[in-house]
């Protein structure tokens, strides 16, 4: 069953100044949902990372919201979806 996300921290991921991709979404506390979503971007765009650099990536994004790593942007936003044309579910 498909759930409607209202509210969440949403992660996108960008490669070569491409548009940010949204890599997924997270509702509630969970550190390790947050690392992984950030390993998946890497591995998705095929750039190699050893967990400390997912962890230094994951630190940096959630102090300042947006970090940049060897050719990846990584963005990070809190919002409502329901002030956004941008519905997610799960």
């Amino acid at each position: 069953m498909k759930k409607e996300i209202k509210e969440g921290a949403f992660i996108y991921c960008s490669k070569d100044n491409a548009p940010y991709n949204l890599m997924g979404v997270i509702t509630e506390d969970g550190l390790n949902l947050f690392l992984k979503l950030i390993r998946d971007c890497f591995l998705f765009e095929g750039v190699s990372a050893e967990f400390r650099e997912v962890y230094d990536v994951t630190t940096s994004l959630i102090m300042y919201n947006e970090t940049e790593f060897k050719n990846l942007k990584f963005k990070l936003e809190f919002k409502l979806t329901e002030n956004n044309s941008e519905k997610v579910c799960i």
